[in-house]
């Protein structure tokens, strides 16, 4: 007989990635697809993204739940944000995560994959830095999810607000 992942194990390691792990959200892939159109699907064993450009420290990390009348919107669906204190009750196993790569502070650069990577660690002097070129970063930490897109021009005049949403889903085996 299987056993059941439930619910609470998710919300509980939602709170543990919301609040025990730095999120960054990374960008990179200078070079054009060979259809810019079509870019590769994502690979489930990869461990970082390609040409790094710059790592944003995360504006925002909250639990969050679906909400049809909810104020944010990803991939077709509308959620909204709930309180650490309301996780359980509110049955918030979803992390929404936001950073918003300003064009004065952020790599002017057009890039094809987007990241969010946790425990990202800062080389020795920019500790404090909310936005990091590579030469800056001493370890990308983990990658969570990537999203290869086509290319996403930035422009000295714009800010580019990404946002990312996870489900937590225990697996039953």
């Amino acid at each position: 007989m299987a056993g059941a992942c439930v619910y609470s194990g998710n919300i509980l390691q939602a709170l543990d990635l919301k609040n025990s792990h730095t999120s960054w959200v990374v960008v990179g892939q200078t070079t054009p697809w060979e259809s810019e159109e079509y870019p590769p699907d994502e690979d489930l064993s990869t461990t970082g993204i390609n040409e790094v450009q710059g790592a944003k420290r995360c504006d925002i990390v909250s639990l969050c739940v679906p909400d049809e009348s909810g104020p944010i919107e990803f991939q077709g669906q509308k959620y909204s944000l709930v309180s650490d204190a309301e996780a359980y009750s509110r049955g918030a196993r979803w992390i929404y995560f936001r950073a918003d790569l300003k064009y004065d502070q952020f790599p002017v650069v057009t890039y094809r994959q987007t990241a969010l990577y946790v425990d990202l660690v800062p080389a020795s002097g920019y500790e404090g830095y909310d936005v990091l070129y590579p030469t800056q970063i001493q370890s990308n930490g983990i990658l969570y999810y990537y999203k290869n897109h086509p290319p996403r021009y930035r422009t000295v005049e714009s800010v580019d607000i990404v946002e990312i949403i996870i489900e937590i889903q225990g697996q039953n085996l």
